[in-house]
């Protein structure tokens, strides 16, 4: 059983190196009151037109927020819309040197129109182009050029025409000399370019179709034929409503149920599975592992409308949902708690290694709770051997979002991230901290009491 929020916890900041096809994703966004006296078609009122990355794009935002550094490698036209692509991907503090123009190449665009969360049409506008051999070299050399900064690679191919068999071949063998896993969302029928991925990622569809069968063919079958094929060292068929399946080049098959029975959109799902597998194999996380979060995660984005991005704060919101008794964090996991805090409002409260549990300090938590609103609360409990059932109370409590038990621990954390109120307990009553620059000091010199 694999424990997830232990797995969570365990996650670093990671280098990743995303390689893919790019696209536009373009967004019209409104609402239909009417019918068109010109033709039987609704007439959409537009309120709202978005244009945000996809396909590789898609997964490099899904990393970023994941709280990865992300290098990306793929192709742009020659135009206004390859441009703004890139700028926003800059602005995203994403790393776009690896990001080509190819001449007579138009950047691609999906528009979809979307009314009451209701996508009613896509328009394509795109050319598959085969990657021109100056392109390829340029590539090449460029992913030898930082290869080595980074922990996993992740392929996206939409089969566009930029990841070519001679380029796939390239960057398996560049990772494999060097030990990286390589993880690849496909498609097409010919699996086998992408011989010796550490992990490849169809959905069904995908995984009889590549394997040349009908879906009369056991699942387990096509597994042992796509395994071969690829040689990689896991096979993971997404399979929408039924979750997902694993196999391995040692044999036996996993399955994994979906984690969400609400859906609204599966619009970049796949994107958002395949950046948390990468983000987790990055961490040296076991498989299963990386497939508990990626699912949880999924299980979040099907919640939203088109390609949206899944952070690390709302995995662990999920998670606690489940189990919310991990609540407690130390050192080892400081990072998963910054990015789950970051860029939130949230209150600190400290309690004394001398505070026994009581009505007062229930009755204090209570009336932090009031106050909070939509705040987080972070709970310091001084160390102390005597506090291990103090600590299982706090964590038990809704009110109580997260823990922390050393001031060490608190003062890295408070390194990055300020709470917008501080208060304390003494004597029983809630008091609060009059100057919160002053906190860290405070801390570190043990002075609250």
């Amino acid at each position: 059983m694999v424990n997830l929020i232990s797995s969570f916890k365990s996650l670093k900041k990671i280098k990743v190196g995303v390689i893919g096809d790019l696209v536009v994703d373009s967004y019209v966004i409104g609402t239909i009151t009417r019918i068109s006296p010109e033709a039987p078609v609704p007439v959409l009122h537009a309120k709202e037109i978005k244009h945000i990355p996809g396909m590789a794009g898609n997964v490099a935002l899904n990393l970023i927020s994941l709280g990865a550094d992300v290098y990306l490698i793929g192709r742009i036209g020659e135009d206004r819309e390859g441009l703004d692509l890139i700028d926003y991907l800059k602005k995203e503090k994403i790393d776009t040197e690896g990001v080509i123009q190819q001449s007579l190449y138009p950047t691609a665009i999906k528009q979809r129109v979307i009314a009451s969360s209701q996508q009613l049409l896509r328009i394509d506008h795109e050319e598959v182009t085969p990657l021109s051999k100056e392109a390829e070299s340029a590539v090449t050399a460029h992913l030898i050029k930082i290869v080595d900064q980074l922990d996993v690679i992740a392929i996206s191919d939409y089969k566009k025409g930029f990841l070519t068999h001679s380029l796939l071949n390239q960057i398996l063998e560049i990772a494999k000399t060097r030990n990286i896993p390589v993880i690849v969302d496909p498609k097409g029928d010919d699996f086998s370019k992408y011989q010796s991925c550490t992990l490849i990622k169809p959905n069904l569809s995908e995984a009889y179709h590549a394997a040349s069968h009908t879906k009369q063919t056991s699942l387990d079958h096509i597994g042992s034929i796509l395994l071969e094929k690829v040689r990689s060292k896991y096979l993971l068929v997404t399979r929408s409503e039924e979750g997902m399946t694993l196999f391995s080049k040692e044999g036996g098959r996993k399955d994994f149920p979906v984690k969400s029975q609400e859906v609204k959109d599966v619009t970049g799902a796949g994107d958002t599975v395949l950046a948390v597998m990468t983000y987790g194999f990055g961490n040296k996380l076991s498989v299963e592992e990386s497939i508990e979060l990626a699912n949880t995660a999924a299980s979040i984005a099907i919640q939203k409308i088109g390609c949206s991005r899944v952070t690390l704060s709302e995995i662990l919101e999920r998670l606690l949902q489940i189990n919310p008794k991990y609540k407690v964090f130390d050192l080892d996991h400081l990072f998963a708690l910054n990015q789950a805090l970051e860029g939130k409002d949230f209150l600190l409260f400290t309690i004394d290694e001398d505070q026994q549990m009581s009505l007062e300090l229930f009755e204090a938590i209570m009336s932090l709770s009031r106050l909070k609103g939509e705040k987080k609360l972070l709970v310091f409990l001084k160390s102390s051997e005597k506090t291990e059932s103090l600590t299982n109370f706090l964590a038990s409590l809704n009110e109580v979002n997260f823990v922390v038990k050393s001031a060490d621990h608190l003062s890295k954390l408070l390194e990055k991230l300020l709470p917008s109120k501080t208060y304390y307990l003494k004597n029983n009553s809630v008091l609060e901290v009059e100057k919160p620059s002053e906190l860290l000091e405070k801390l570190l010199l043990q002075k609250i009491n």
